[in-house]
């Protein structure tokens, strides 16, 4: 073990956990998503469209909770790439139209199969219900599904809901 490493489960810092917003000042975020580099989001197709039209929403704006930087501090979303719509997929890339705030780092991401992933535990950190303030799960990830889809089994007072989507899973024992 590294000295200062985190050995909770928690991820360091997390300032790549985000919310989302239709406005630049609203106060319920819709959704969350992860900074993955400089000027990019990914999130949930779901979280930046219209569930009737299934079109963009008309304005996004970016905002970074965990990363000690002011609720006014926003960034506006220039351009979103939403997944093809397949069932299987449910995917967007959200382009900023400057780049986030210094303090915010990208997410240390780590491609692997799902049933890699079967057995460990995992966190994450959302906005349930529009909450402005967001709140934290965690759980075990239950089982590989199809199509690399995972169930998560959340064991934690504050269950997932609604205003997680988008949210990046963390896991610990991945990481090591």
């Amino acid at each position: 073990m590294k000295i200062g490493q985190d050995t909770t489960g928690l991820p360091p810092g997390a300032s790549w956990a985000i919310s989302i917003h239709i406005s630049r000042v609203d106060s319920r975020p819709v959704g969350s998503g992860v900074v993955i580099d400089a000027r990019h989001i990914i999130t949930c197709g779901h979280v930046v469209t219209d569930r009737e039209t299934g079109q963009v929403l008309d304005e996004l704006w970016i905002a970074f909770p965990k990363a000690g930087v002011p609720a006014s501090v926003r960034m506006r979303v220039q351009t979103v790439e939403v997944s093809s719509g397949d069932i299987t997929s449910d995917v967007a890339i959200l382009t900023l139209a400057e780049a986030v705030p210094a303090s915010v780092r990208p997410a240390p991401i780590r491609l692997v199969t799902s049933e890699y992933l079967v057995g460990h535990s995992w966190w994450a950190f959302g906005f349930p219900s529009g909450h402005p303030f967001g709140s934290v799960t965690e759980g075990t990830i239950d089982a590989s599904l199809s199509y690399d889809w995972l169930r998560l089994i959340s064991d934690h007072a504050y269950p997932l809901a609604q205003g997680f989507s988008g949210a990046g899973i963390w896991s610990y024992e991945i990481t090591r």
